[in-house]
C-alpha cells in the first residue's frame, strides 16, 4: 500500500504515477542515471528514504547504496544520477493524497520526471510528475 501524508524514514519502491515505471539504479557506478523499469522482481527498485531533521530527505538505492543526486545548480533536462555522497531532496505530497513531487533543494521548481512512457532516464523537469512511495522489506 502506498503511503499518504509525510513520508517517514524507511525502505520504499518509488513509482511514477503516469508510467507505472519504478525508479531504479541498475548498476553501482558513480554518476549512472536513475532509470525506469517495469520489472518488480529485483531489489534495485528499492530505495532507503531517510527523513532528516530539516524535513528534507536523502534517497539511496538499497543494492548499491549510492544516493540519487543532482548537480549543484540543477536545471530542467538534467539527469538524476547516482553519487557516493548524500544529496538532499524535497518530497512533498501533491493535492492528491499519496502522490508526491520530488525536487532538488537547490531548485524546488524542478521535479523528478520521465518525459514519456518510453523515456528511460529520470530527469529534472519544470513540469511536475507524480510519484508514489510504497513501503517494502
Amino acid at each position: 500500500m502506498s503511503v499518504q501524508g509525510i513520508v517517514q524514514t524507511g525502505l520504499y519502491i518509488i513509482t511514477n504515477v503516469a508510467t507505472s515505471g519504478y525508479a531504479t539504479l541498475a548498476d553501482g557506478n558513480i554518476a549512472s542515471a536513475l532509470t525506469q523499469t517495469t520489472d518488480d522482481g529485483n531489489d534495485d527498485i528499492k530505495w532507503t528514504v531517510t527523513k532528516l531533521s530539516s524535513g528534507k530527505y536523502t534517497v539511496a538505492g538499497l543494492v548499491f547504496a549510492n544516493y540519487a543526486s543532482a548537480s549543484q545548480s540543477p536545471s530542467s533536462g538534467d539527469t538524476v544520477k547516482s553519487s557516493a555522497s548524500n544529496y538532499q531532496w524535497i518530497i512533498k505530497q501533491s493535492n492528491t493524497a499519496g502522490q508526491y513531487l520530488i525536487s532538488p533543494i537547490d531548485n524546488d521548481s524542478l521535479y523528478w520526471s520521465f518525459s514519456s512512457q518510453t523515456a528511460n532516464n529520470v530527469k529534472l523537469s519544470d513540469t511536475a510528475d507524480y510519484w508514489t512511495f510504497t513501503r517494502t522489506s
